[in-house]
């Protein structure tokens, strides 16, 4: 399963381009790594700002994705946090 993550323009520049992280940046990658999960951002390599935003994390499970979900949109940096529901066939 899938967490789409929508961050603060400040905090998604921080990690896209790895500079020096403010407070908000420091928390999420600390909750990131607690939870032992990889931020990778879903659009590399556009230039678009706003597309430069949306990052993903990769769960095992409904249980554990909306355990990592609730604490990663608790971080100060985080605009939004979904979990994508499972594939189903039509």
């Amino acid at each position: 399963m899938q967490i789409t993550l929508q961050l603060e323009a400040e905090t998604a520049h921080q990690l896209r381009y790895r500079q020096p992280p403010n407070d908000a940046t420091r928390e999420l990658l600390s909750a990131i790594e607690e939870l032992h999960v990889e931020l990778q951002p879903i659009h590399a390599g556009v230039p678009d700002h706003e597309l430069g935003k949306y990052f993903s994390v990769e769960v095992a499970d409904g249980e554990t994705g909306e355990r990592v979900r609730e604490t990663l949109a608790s971080c100060s940096g985080v605009e939004g946090a979904y979990l994508k529901p499972a594939d189903e066939l039509p």
